[in-house]
């Protein structure tokens, strides 16, 4: 099934596969993956080019939107699976919600640039509720903020371990 994209006469198709077909040329477009993974096109009107990411390109073409959500969710968490099927509109809190529980998103010291370690949140744990220290020592003997003991004792952080 396909349908013309929007704003582009009849020079383009996208297909519910997500494949994408210019008139003009004749042929499917190659789709090259943008710096976070997403596949895009480029797509050519009145002399300019613009680029699409073909998750859009099918969501605004085949899925409802009566929430009116602003996000492309991609169910599965491959970014290059454009198939309608496997697109869904969600709200970005709700589109970040899904990644974390499906486990799209590195946690912990998996995290680049992770100052602390499991056996870190432990120890911090373990320490603070002895009562040995407060937050103020805490964050200088382990090289970190005094919000981040804060938000780590009360599992606003590293809340999974």
């Amino acid at each position: 099934m396909w349908k013309h994209i929007d704003g582009f006469g009849d020079r383009y198709k996208i297909y519910s596969d997500g494949r994408v077909y210019s008139e003009y040329k004749h042929g499917f477009l190659v789709q090259y993956p943008n710096e976070k993974g997403y596949l895009r096109v480029a797509l050519h009107l009145d002399g300019r080019q613009r680029q699409f990411r073909v998750s859009r390109l099918v969501a605004l073409a085949f899925l409802p939107n009566p929430n009116g959500y602003s996000t492309v969710n991609h169910r599965d968490g491959d970014k290059t699976n454009n198939d309608v099927s496997n697109l869904e509109w969600l709200s970005n809190r709700d589109n970040i919600v899904h990644g974390y529980k499906n486990g799209f998103f590195p946690r912990g010291e998996d995290r680049p640039g992770a100052k602390l370690t499991m056996a870190d949140v432990l120890e911090i744990r373990r320490i603070y509720s002895s009562g040995e220290i407060g937050y103020r020592l805490l964050a200088k003997r382990f090289g970190v903020n005094r919000s981040t003991i804060r938000r780590i004792i009360k599992r606003e952080m590293w809340d999974h371990v």
